[in-house]
């Protein structure tokens, strides 16, 4: 029999943390910060980051960014 902690532990990814959206931190592998939340953001856009094309924030900034176009595309 399974107790309820150990349920809530399988439940739990790598990291320790839930598979909600809102739960999910993010790192920053330039300068080792996590982000949470919906409003993520690159720190220095504009500055070489050799993570770059495998980062998870700057994918999340680049979908957002492109579901508001078709948001704003599609309202006209």
């Amino acid at each position: 029999m399974i107790k309820s902690s150990e349920q809530k532990e399988d439940s739990m990814d790598a990291a320790g943390e839930t598979a909600g959206e809102e739960n999910i931190s993010y790192l920053c592998m330039k300068y080792n910060r996590h982000q949470k939340g919906d409003n993520l953001a690159c720190q220095d856009p504009g500055l070489y980051c050799k993570f770059r094309p495998a980062c998870l924030i700057h994918f999340k900034e680049k979908e957002n960014r492109q579901d508001r176009r078709r948001m704003d595309s599609s309202g006209d």
